[in-house]
């Protein structure tokens, strides 16, 4: 009987007390550091960020009056919630705006490289001068990027007068704009401190080209072929380098990435891949080679025109898996990436706020989080979309949706004291998350989960991806013989009995469990986030390790043709280890009605698959939700199925229509066999209880292992009910005995593992 097998017979009993909620096992290998290329930290300024620099105003008194509380509010937020920044979308623009950037009078339509000098000096003294912002600077990665106008040459004037040229015989389209654009740069930044602010690391060519200027004609502005917005791009990028050789320089910051949609009408019910060919793939063909990372902005529509509209989950992966799979096979590496923007945008609940709206947004923004916490070495930075207090479109009728700060008195009336948003209680639950990345697994793609070992404490992060329905999880802690001394629970959930302004209100919760009564169980409601901070009795020892690859078919973007076989190689993969878990990751694009479980073999076998196998919603939602599915089936392959080389993998739908977008081999090799529980170790096959004999001298206290199948060399694991590991790595040869005197009265679970195969029982432990 396999391990997993075994624990689902165990735990059967408790289920009739559920009401039929769903069970997820929670696998935590406390012991195995999981390495994504070179990464295994937390990176905190990666990933817990807001869209801020710490030189804007509304740190301060801007729009109202503010209390001495309220003037510390950024040490409280940025140093009390170990929160990082951020993006500047305003200072290049606004310098043509209210500067005095002039033109050069001796080249029609350049800025004038003399009124750019000035104008830094001015700006990096004005930094020397404000001491308070420099004990920030490591809090302030910045992501700089201009608005489309008047920068993108269209013949629009700045508010002195001039125009940036519009040449493009004597000269590449653009170079105006990116003189000026690396010019700036290098004029109004410093290395820190009384040298003035560091120069951004990032540089974002243009926010959302796109959308003005070729998704409509926006007047006085006229539609712009693409190609000539992706050579502009290529031309910037290339005089940026000039200035600042060492500054990272990407784009294009698409807005609506959909990239399974027709270009001309993304509600078309059948995905064609148009927009795909026609923006990101065209981007990536004419100025890719230019661009050091590709920007992106990845945003939720909960409620749009009566559609609910997620990217949170499936849509999220088969997005990013297609660009790092083009990027690899058209520049041989797979180009980073700046999610310079992502959340929800909440347009149409209320214009006043609510505790809702916020929710709107954190329920988005953290299961983001999660999936982009997976992505470490190809991901730069991603940054919640969340200004501070956008006080200048503040009204008792209107107020702008991503806010940190609000007035005390909303949503009733626009007054009072500047205080948090309930945006707070996400940043309050991830608050104290730090340290080195462990292996997890949740045996449902519809829960994320991750975790962290900071010295004694293991923070085990969760997240459902689930819409409607409650789950029970169940996490299983291996990997230690250390014993728990508490537990803290913090939750955050949308509580429907508590409404403000008949709006359900966000709740988080924090309860403390003592050693005697830690929970081997916890209710997860839809959507709902939630870290379990385990402290132990000592430090963690982090002994093992889980190393995760991919590796990219050769061809991707095929079409599904009904009953036929579309197959993807894999070249060079290198095993390097004899344990592992290996998932295949197809990208797929399909209208709706249409399957989405196909036949799938590697290497001439085929795989078995659940009923499913994608993150998140079903993207139909009963109508109304999207208009197609574009996800990733996720898909576990044996670990046995794989060989060092070429690799090959067949995959067939019964009907036609669709794509399949990407096809990625994702490979974890681990140092150790992982235990799983009711998700099947992938690597590991049964033992036969004939073949091997586990019995237990409840006198003696003896543990006595014997068979004629064992291997030379043998690992015995004993857990207890809870899955935590209590005999960690006992390797023997032919027969094994040892003492058990030490454990307390109780079920234990035995596991051997010979040979990559596995033999596990119950025994029962007596005073």
């Amino acid at each position: 009987m396999k391990f997993s097998t075994l624990f689902t017979l165990m735990t059967i009993s408790i289920s009739s007390f559920c009401f039929g909620q769903k069970k997820i096992a929670l696998d935590v290998n406390l012991d195995v550091k999981h390495l994504v290329g070179m990464h295994y930290e937390m990176e905190r300024n990666k990933f817990v960020n807001i869209h801020a620099d710490i030189t804007e105003g509304d740190w301060g008194n801007v729009g109202g009056s503010i209390n001495q509380a309220n003037a510390n509010y950024r040490n409280d937020f940025l140093n009390g919630y170990d929160v990082y920044m951020g993006r500047n979308t305003g200072l290049v623009s606004g310098q043509l705006s209210w500067g005095n950037i002039t033109e050069d009078p001796t080249r029609l339509g350049y800025a004038d490289p003399a009124a750019i000098l000035v104008g830094g000096m001015s700006n990096k003294s004005n930094y020397k001068n404000a001491s308070t912002w420099h004990g920030y600077e490591t809090r302030n990665d910045q992501i700089i990027c201009l608005q489309q106008f008047p920068f993108y040459p269209d013949g629009v004037k700045t508010n002195k007068g001039w125009a940036f040229s519009q040449e493009e015989i004597t000269e590449p389209f653009g170079t105006a704009t990116g003189e000026y654009y690396g010019r700036f740069l290098s004029a109004y930044f410093g290395t820190g401190g009384t040298t003035g602010q560091p120069i951004p690391k990032w540089v974002e060519i243009i926010n959302e080209p796109l959308w003005p200027l070729y998704d409509w004609v926006a007047t006085p502005h006229t539609k712009q072929p693409l190609e000539k917005v992706w050579k502009f791009h290529a031309t910037v990028a290339k005089q940026i380098k000039i200035y600042n050789p060492d500054v990272k320089v990407g784009g294009y910051v698409a807005a609506f990435p959909n990239f399974e949609t027709n270009d001309a009408n993304s509600q078309t019910p059948t995905p064609d891949f148009d927009r795909w060919e026609k923006r990101d793939k065209a981007f990536l063909d004419i100025a890719g080679a230019d661009m050091d990372f590709i920007s992106i902005h990845l945003y939720d529509f909960p409620c749009w025109s009566g559609r609910q509209l997620y990217r949170k989950g499936s849509n999220v992966e088969a997005t990013l898996d297609m660009l790092e799979q083009y990027s690899f096979l058209k520049f041989g590496v797979v180009k980073p990436f700046v999610i310079s923007e992502f959340g929800a945008a909440m347009h149409q609940t209320t214009q006043t706020w609510t505790p809702y709206r916020d929710w709107l947004d954190m329920k988005s923004t953290n299961s983001m989080m999660m999936q982009f916490m997976q992505r470490p070495n190809t991901i730069d930075k991603a940054l919640h979309f969340l200004m501070l207090k956008w006080s200048w479109e503040g009204s008792d009728t209107k107020t702008y949706m991503h806010r940190l700060f609000r007035k005390a008195n909303e949503p009733s009336s626009y007054t009072g004291d500047w205080v948090y948003t309930d945006h707070i209680k996400l940043y309050s639950l991830w608050k104290d998350v730090k340290g080195t990345r462990v292996d997890t697994k949740a045996n449902n793609l519809d829960v994320l989960t991750d975790c962290y070992i900071n010295g004694n404490i293991a923070y085990v992060a969760v997240n459902s991806l689930n819409l409607s329905e409650t789950f029970v999880i169940q996490p299983k802690l291996f990997g230690t013989t250390n014993t728990i001394s508490s537990l803290k629970v913090k939750r955050l959930f949308l509580d429907k009995n508590i409404l403000t302004n008949n709006y359900a209100t966000p709740i988080l919760s924090e309860q403390t469990y003592s050693s005697n009564e830690i929970p081997t169980e916890f209710n997860l409601s839809p959507e709902e986030m939630m870290i379990l901070e385990y402290s132990y009795d000592s430090n963690i020892d982090i002994s093992q390790t889980k190393k995760e690859y991919k590796y990219y078919a050769t061809t991707y973007k095929q079409p599904i043709l009904a009953n036929q076989e579309t197959t993807f190689t894999f070249n060079n993969v290198n095993i390097g280890e004899p344990n592992g878990e290996v998932v295949l990751r197809l990208g797929v694009g399909r209208a709706f009605g249409l399957s989405i479980i196909p036949t799938v073999t590697v290497n001439g076998t085929e795989v078995a698959l659940k009923t499913k196998n994608y993150r998140g919603d079903d993207q139909y939602l009963g109508g109304n939700g999207r208009f197609t599915f574009f996800g990733v089936l996720e898909i576990d392959v044996p670990f046995s199925l794989l060989k060092t080389g070429d690799n090959i993998a067949s995959v067939k739908f019964t009907d036609n229509g669709g794509y399949l977008s990407t096809a990625i081999l994702q490979v974890s090799e681990m140092s150790k066999v992982l235990p799983r529980f009711e998700g099947a170790n992938t690597n590991v096959s049964s033992i036969k209880a004939s073949d091997i004999q586990i019995s237990y001298n409840n006198k003696r206290h003896q543990l006595t292992v014997t068979g004629n199948d064992l291997a030379n060399t043998n690992t015995l694991v004993i857990y207890n009910i809870m899955g935590q590991q209590m005999v960690a790595n006992q390797v023997f040869k032919t027969n094994k005995t040892i003492d058990l005197v030490y454990l307390n009265a109780g079920m234990y679970i035995v596991s051997v593992t010979s040979d990559n195969r596995q033999y596990s029982c119950k025994i029962m432990v007596t005073n």
